[in-house]
């Protein structure tokens, strides 16, 4: 008896740990920050069929006229985002994107990031690979969306959320 419920207690532990991530799981990663107002995270989840699922979360933060969007996307939500770490694109940011759109490959705690710099608009897009894939409906990304913040201070807050702990939760989406 006490072999069947150990091992019943070992399958139910074994199956939480398996358990797929879903959009409320994601919340804790898009923290607070200090001085800056936050909305609520929001957040879908959206099973398709037997395996094709779509997570995503997000919050807003504003501090004055400065504007943040994070977001984590996985599955067919995060496909346009592939694109930007393709063999392709990569071409294009080593031929330069242009005087008032500074394009950048870089690591963001050692997780491969593109950045997007326009100098016009005052605003920076930060996309970080959170996966180990870019195998569509597989690729899990977390974006950042700056307006009115100088590079330096968007890198600062970016190091400030917790991409090793993201990436592995993307593991489970």
């Amino acid at each position: 008896m006490r072999i069947l419920l150990a091992s019943l207690v070992l399958f139910m532990m074994v199956s939480a740990a398996a358990h797929a991530a879903d959009h409320r799981d994601l919340f804790p990663l898009l923290i607070d920050l200090p001085g800056w107002d936050a909305g609520e995270p929001t957040g879908v989840t959206i099973t398709t069929g037997t395996s094709a699922r779509t997570v995503t979360a997000e919050r807003e933060y504003t501090k004055g006229d400065k504007r943040l969007h994070v977001v984590i996307l996985s599955g067919d939500m995060a496909g346009p985002v592939t694109v930007y770490f393709s063999p392709q694109f990569n071409l294009m940011i080593s031929t330069g994107a242009g005087k008032d759109l500074v394009v950048r490959s870089l690591a963001v705690k050692g997780r491969p990031a593109r950045v997007f710099i326009d100098r016009a608009n005052r605003s920076i897009n930060l996309y970080i690979l959170l996966s180990r894939t870019l195998e569509p409906g597989r690729a899990v990304f977390m974006g950042f969306s700056f307006e009115n913040v100088g590079y330096n201070e968007a890198i600062s807050i970016v190091n400030r959320f917790p991409i090793h702990r993201a990436s592995r939760i993307a593991g489970r989406l």
